[in-house]
């Protein structure tokens, strides 16, 4: 089982808070360092996450979200996730208290499973909401709430970003090609000419929607397959390195601390490892 989120367990940050009368709803503007990583939990309440500066990445168990500046994230209660904040981050965090969404929240199960919007209705509200909490006075609470309805429905009318739906068929083969040959050299000449674009389109296609290039997105699913070979087996670090394509143990060390906020070895030993397994998908 993930363990349940718990803040006192995030780092020293900075944070501006406001909770709605009884308790209905918290907002809180927070700081976080740069390359912080909060391994498998869930929240006991639904929330969303309206990034403001930096990156944030969430791993669950059906895909693995990088949320920009000017994007809504949003996480259902007990969705069991892992959480990386890339560079310095700040966003605005509203969480929706059990009583208040039992009451308000969408009926139908329109919001059961993690949400990303990057434009629309939800962002326009999300970007209402900051303002509103930025300028207080003894109107904010109502304002709060009020667009805080608004952005439920909004989400729950929205039709959420996804990979798929944005990724032309030609990119998704070739996402797809990088699923099934992780360990072998990529060529990004051979794969552009694969599926019948020009490798300059490839490279800056697939960041647009992946938001990343593909060398940090093939490292990606190296560090997860060395993951679960560190969880389930005994190779050595030199012999998984080999395996998955690093020049050496020290490369390969070096990009899962990047990676994950441990080493190799730390992951083996960890007391934990059966629940951080459940970080990649």
């Amino acid at each position: 089982m993930a363990a349940t989120f718990d803040e006192t367990a995030l780092p020293p940050s900075q944070a501006d808070t406001v909770e709605l009368p009884g308790r209905a709803v918290t907002f809180c503007d927070r700081r976080h360092a740069r390359g912080f990583w909060m391994p498998t939990h869930t929240h006991e309440e639904a929330h969303a996450a309206f990034v403001l500066e930096g990156r944030i990445q969430t791993f669950t168990r059906q895909s693995t979200t990088t949320s920009d500046p000017a994007t809504l994230l949003f996480v259902p209660r007990g969705e069991t996730h892992a959480t990386q904040y890339h560079d310095p981050v700040r966003a605005l965090y509203i969480t929706f208290h059990a009583p208040w969404w039992e009451r308000f929240g969408p009926a139908g199960g329109a919001l059961h499973e993690p949400r990303e919007y990057e434009d629309g209705p939800p962002l326009a509200l999300a970007k209402r909401l900051h303002k509103e909490f930025q300028s207080r006075d003894n109107l904010t609470p109502f304002m709060l709430e009020g667009l805080t309805l608004e952005l439920l429905v909004a989400m729950s009318r929205s039709r959420p970003v996804t990979e798929e739906a944005r990724a032309p068929r030609w990119l998704q083969n070739a996402r797809d090609h990088l699923h099934s040959h992780p360990n072998e050299p990529l060529s990004i000449e051979a794969l552009a000419t694969e599926v019948g674009v020009h490798p300059g389109h490839l490279m800056r296609s697939f960041r647009r929607h992946f938001h990343c290039t593909m060398g940090e997105y093939v490292r990606r699913l190296r560090v997860r397959q060395a993951r679960q070979m560190l969880t389930t087996g005994d190779s050595t670090l030199a012999e998984i390195a080999v395996e998955l394509g690093f020049c050496d143990q020290s490369s390969f060390c070096k990009t899962f601390k990047r990676m994950t906020g441990l080493t190799p070895t730390e992951m083996r030993n960890a007391e934990n490892v059966s629940h951080t397994q459940t970080m990649f998908p």
